[in-house]
């Protein structure tokens, strides 16, 4: 498997280099203070707004921190090398990390996002999986995790949505009053 995780990393590495300022942004977004500033409007108008778009907004701002919170375990306990860490030639167009690269956490975050507007919103959600799916790539492209890193982080994110999501139904489901 490795060979494979290893070869494909190379290739997305090796990408058009036209591709660095897009990637540089899925991969680094919430570095940029403006990114910040929109994301948390976005935040205040779904909770304003209340219906399913306000049950979005916290289903994601619990669910993202957990998937936050599992990646890191992963690091913790099964601490794995980042490309650039253990390989001659990556390109590296992000920053240097001494973290391990387990299962990429921004893979992760984008993932339980996706998953909670899909889950709650159904076709609204295709651009969250894009941006997931782009923010995934973009950390092998910038040359800060194998594919099986990512892999590993949308699992991680997919996982919270979906805890997070029947939680909630579960919860819900528990206070509803017998008719």
């Amino acid at each position: 498997m490795e060979p494979y995780d290893t070869g494909l990393f190379r290739t997305i590495n090796n990408g058009p280099e036209a591709l660095a300022p897009l990637m540089r942004f899925f991969s680094e977004a919430m570095n940029y203070p403006w990114f910040k500033v929109v994301a948390v409007v976005l935040v205040v108008v779904l909770l304003v707004r209340k219906g399913p778009g306000a049950r979005v907004a916290v289903q994601g701002m619990v669910a993202f921190p957990l998937a936050n919170g599992i990646t890191d375990l992963f690091k913790y306990w099964i601490p794995e090398a980042r490309p650039f860490q253990e390989l001659p030639g990556v390109l590296l167009r992000a920053g240097w990390s001494d973290s391990a690269g387990t299962a990429s956490a921004h893979s992760a975050n984008m993932a339980a996002i996706a998953f909670v507007v899909v889950y709650q919103l159904r076709w609204w959600g295709a651009p969250w999986i894009l941006f997931a799916i782009l923010t995934g790539l973009s950390r092998s492209y910038n040359g800060v995790h194998y594919p099986h890193q990512v892999l590993l982080g949308w699992m991680c994110g997919a996982f919270s949505g979906w805890l997070v999501c029947r939680s909630w139904d579960a919860i819900v489901a528990s206070h509803k009053k017998p008719a």
